[in-house]
């Protein structure tokens, strides 16, 4: 039963984990939940650097889906090689280790990958390299990491104006610097300009945010990490191409593809999804593009509920 609060199922644990290896030095942490011979999900956590939640697995019906959760390299419970969280950890190992899991759960095709914020670009990504193996896309938040993406977050006329004491402190470690260019250097700046980038970001992903738990969160042995593999993701434009996940979209136009969005996000804001929607429509695509009122970066109850249905909807039509 759907719980009325969440909109999510009731919590379940896992039925299996592994320890995959995925070259590099890399150990992936991969947990199996839901039913053993159903329809096989890969669910793409946020970050980069987050790790799988709880409520992902909640999000699906355990009686009808073999839902497949994993922490990326560097992440969470996967076994960092001694060269640190950085080493051989782009886009592109992530897609191998998405399909290496596949192969190694003897999974001919996923019939949906997951993914909100994060996860949106790298489900985006994977079903782009894959599309003869991905049969759909939930995708949520979407972050295309593209000029107009890092633009939002560094323009005076973008996320400046509406934080602009978070953003000020954050260009006070390198007010040389400008637009993109000003998250590069802050790697070179060391923990404190990182965490103010991070800090920025994380104020801006809730609706009633709460300063000193995000900053108790950033501090954490787990939190440091986080930030420095999300913002050298940032800092490398995400490894992808300038305008790459656009430009491949008719690689994927023909799969079934639902787009949520919150229509408060100032992470990912709405014009990223809207963008996405009409790609795939120039390549003769059908998406479904839904906005979600009074929604940011987290998920509401309403949003949560609009994925159940989708899901309930989407394995009714893959079962059929």
């Amino acid at each position: 039963m759907i719980d009325p609060t969440t909109q999510l199922f009731p919590p379940l644990e896992p039925y299996a984990t592994h320890q995959l290896s995925v070259g590099d030095g890399h150990m992936l942490y991969v947990e199996e939940s839901g039913n053993p011979h159903g329809l096989p999900a890969l669910v793409l956590h946020g970050g980069p650097g987050s790790s799988c939640k709880p409520e992902h697995r909640q999000r699906f019906d355990p009686a009808i889906w073999r839902i497949i959760c994993f922490d990326q390299r560097g992440c969470g419970r996967s076994i960092v090689p001694p060269q640190g969280p950085l080493h051989a950890n782009t886009t592109q190992h992530l897609v191998a280790d998405c399909d290496a899991i596949r192969q190694h759960l003897n999974i001919a095709t996923w019939a949906t990958l997951y993914g909100s914020s994060w996860g949106s670009t790298l489900a985006l990504a994977y079903a782009q390299a894959h599309p003869t193996i991905t049969q759909s896309l939930l995708l949520g938040g979407i972050w295309l990491a593209d000029e107009p993406s890092f633009a939002w977050w560094t323009s005076p006329h973008g996320l400046p104006m509406l934080l602009p004491e978070e953003f000020a402190a954050v260009q006070a470690h390198v007010p040389h610097l400008q637009g993109h260019a000003m998250l590069a250097g802050l790697l070179a700046q060391g923990e404190a300009a990182i965490e103010a980038q991070i800090f920025y970001e994380c104020m801006a992903a809730e609706l009633a945010p709460n300063p000193a738990e995000i900053m108790e969160h950033l501090r954490s042995p787990q939190g440091r990490i986080s930030s420095l593999i999300e913002l050298t993701y940032f800092a490398h434009r995400c490894y992808l191409a300038e305008g790459q996940l656009l430009q491949n979209a008719a690689k994927i136009a023909h799969l079934p593809i639902f787009i949520q969005q919150g229509l408060q996000d100032m992470v990912c804001p709405p014009a990223g999804a809207h963008r996405l929607a009409q790609a795939l429509r120039a390549a003769g695509g059908k998406p479904t593009l839904e906005i979600i009122p009074a929604c940011g970066h987290r998920a509401t109850p309403a949003m949560e509920a609009a994925r159940v249905a989708h899901l309930a909807a989407l394995a009714t039509q893959l079962q059929a």
